[in-house]
């Protein structure tokens, strides 16, 4: 039975039981978030060609009137949570527990793209000058104002507290020096491990 507040962008059996009209104006809301006519989100801060691609996958799945019984699954595990223990071996600060939403595998290259970013972006900020001395490589990124802005909607966007919103990642508002940078780590670290276990189990 579908509970009568639920959320069909994060209940699958919500979303079968609307009709094909009103999934359609579901599909074309977030449609047009992506295409930047509503709202902001981190993928507005992506190159041209990482848009095109999630513009197209969503376009794709329009197409479609009825989700299939895998396709349902896997938008219900995308939904599922983890928790980001920050500074959790840290003996003289308290740990923070932040409630994650799981990554798509998309978003996981981009967000890997991104935290190798600001491991450089660290690591040459201790000699350059100013920011335009620092160089970078980056798949997904054309500047760094540019990844600064994906930063932070990307932290709001992924953790499930709204007290945390991109408001406050953007000014640092209430957050102890290092929280972004502490946050985009947990979130890595977590999707390495996963992906090395893997690995470990296909190669025993």
């Amino acid at each position: 039975m579908v509970a009568a507040n639920s959320d069909p962008m994060e209940d699958a059996e919500a979303w079968q039981a609307l009709s094909p009209a009103e999934q359609d104006e579901y599909l074309d809301e977030g449609l047009a978030r992506l295409k930047g006519d509503r709202d902001e989100g981190h993928w507005r801060h992506l190159s041209a060609s990482a848009q095109r691609e999630t513009i197209d996958a969503i376009e794709g799945q329009q197409a479609d009137d009825d989700l299939s019984e895998a396709e349902a699954a896997m938008q219900a595990a995308l939904t599922t949570t983890w928790t980001a223990n920050l500074w959790e071996h840290a003996d003289d600060v308290p740990t923070v527990p932040l409630e994650c939403r799981e990554l798509s595998d998309r978003e996981q290259d981009i967000m890997t793209d991104g935290f190798r970013l600001m491991a450089a972006i660290d690591e040459q900020a201790q000699t350059a000058e100013d920011l335009e001395a620092i160089t970078f490589d980056s798949e997904y990124f054309d500047s760094l104002e540019q990844f600064e802005c994906w930063l932070f909607a990307f932290l709001a966007d992924v953790t499930d507290d709204r007290a945390f919103d991109e408001e406050r990642f953007r000014t640092g508002a209430g957050l102890r020096s290092g929280t972004r940078q502490e946050l985009l780590a947990a979130i890595f670290f977590r999707y390495e491990e996963e992906a090395r276990n893997a690995q470990k189990f296909r190669t025993e």
